[in-house]
């Protein structure tokens, strides 16, 4: 069974969306 994979795919996912969030709330400070 692919669970650890799929398991770091939900990390990589929720990293990146974090990432996002953090731009996004940057650019409407600015």
């Amino acid at each position: 069974m692919p669970d650890r994979m799929g398991w770091r795919n939900m990390r990589r996912m929720q990293a990146s969306s974090r990432l996002c969030e953090r731009i996004l709330y940057k650019a409407s400070r600015m």
